[in-house]
């Protein structure tokens, strides 16, 4: 099981949520793509207590032959403040930083 998202790439290969909405909504799903950014499980295994890094390789060798439109989100260690000024810079959208957050947390069930 991976985590990623689906998008639409424009001419210039920046992705676009509105094109997205747009083809979804036009049933002109063809095109769309899927970044795939994290790896939680495999054959059974529970991946997400393992660090960041160790999922990411991992991820890197399962999407090695994946079809066209199954892609690695690639992502990069350290900078995280000069990539997010030159993101906004571009206007790119779906760009994250971590502070090497290495563990995936269970999620809490709220009762009562």
């Amino acid at each position: 099981m991976f985590d990623g998202e689906i998008v639409r790439l424009k001419q210039d290969g920046i992705s676009s949520f509105a094109s997205l909405q747009e083809a979804l909504s036009n049933e002109e799903t063809g095109d769309l793509v899927y970044y795939a950014f994290d790896l939680l499980f495999l054959d059974g295994v529970d991946f997400r207590a393992s660090a960041l890094e160790s999922r990411k390789q991992l991820l890197a060798g399962v999407l090695e032959n994946a079809p066209d439109n199954i892609r690695l989100s690639e992502y990069r260690l350290g900078g995280g403040k000069e990539f997010f000024a030159k993101a906004c810079t571009l206007r790119l959208e779906g760009s994250s930083q971590n502070d090497e957050i290495p563990l995936i947390q269970e999620p809490e069930v709220l009762t009562g």
